[in-house]
């Protein structure tokens, strides 16, 4: 369906032009697809205005709204109204490394896509003018820069490239389980319906948890590093229980 003009949209939404135009003011709906002098609304708007009115329905004041949904228009995501901004910043203040470094660092080519898939650089620019550029001679941000430095230390110390990347993939699984689980602890209980009913309440829910995200931080590196401690420790001790073994056989 669709495109529709303002008054289509109105029409098909159940509202009016002027609650659609006061709404287009307040960040509430994306831009409309301009054709000339022509504005056109899609599919979008029509879910946009229904999620807004669902709200209203439901309790939620306009400002309440507006707080939850502003955002989007603004151009931020969920991550930027909930504090959670990327504190790397855009990809022109990370550092940098070009494809042959990733390739003499990690041994063969293969390691630019492996490491795109991680998540740990990603392209800075796309090709101009559309052309092919070689991954190779293409240049990429850092991503996670401690998650890379690791990475090229354990190969370096004589682990399979294989076996490391096998070992992110596993890793990233297990921090995404471990962030799932705290998160739905505190949301299920912090960003309830009746929190998000008025602007000070949505604002002391997020606020709590923004501030609970380095405690969990916090618990997270205090367990892993206990886990590292007694692995470490109970390794070491059955190869020299194994080396002793050994000896005395022999």
């Amino acid at each position: 369906m669709g495109p529709y003009r303002i008054e289509e949209l109105a029409a098909v939404t159940g509202t009016t032009v002027r609650t659609v135009q006061s709404y287009r003011t307040r960040g509430l709906l994306p831009p409309p697809e301009r054709k000339g002098r022509v504005a056109l609304y899609s599919e979008i708007h029509v879910e946009r205005l229904r999620l807004i009115a669902d709200l209203i329905g439901r309790g939620y004041s306009l400002n309440a709204v507006d707080e939850l949904l502003g955002g989007f228009g603004k151009g931020h995501g969920i991550e930027h109204i909930l504090g959670f901004a990327d504190t790397a910043g855009p990809d022109e203040e990370r550092s940098t490394v070009t494809g042959s470094d990733v390739v003499r660092r990690f041994g063969d080519d293969r390691a630019i896509d492996d490491l795109l898939q991680l998540g740990l650089i990603a392209p800075v620019a796309n090709a101009p003018d559309g052309e092919a550029v070689d991954p190779v001679d293409r240049t990429y941000a850092v991503v996670r820069p401690e998650a890379l430095a690791v990475g090229e230390a354990l190969i370096a110390a004589g682990v399979p490239r294989d076996r490391v990347i096998k070992a992110a993939e596993s890793l990233s699984r297990d921090a995404t389980a471990i962030a799932r689980d705290f998160v739905r602890l505190v949301v299920d209980s912090v960003l309830t319906d009746e929190a998000l009913k008025s602007d000070e309440n949505i604002t002391r829910a997020t606020d709590t948890v923004s501030s609970l995200t380095p405690f969990a931080e916090r618990v997270v590196a205090e367990y892993v590093t206990a886990a590292l401690h007694d692995e470490i420790t109970t390794e070491i001790q059955r190869h020299l229980d194994n080396l002793l073994h050994r000896r005395s056989v022999i």
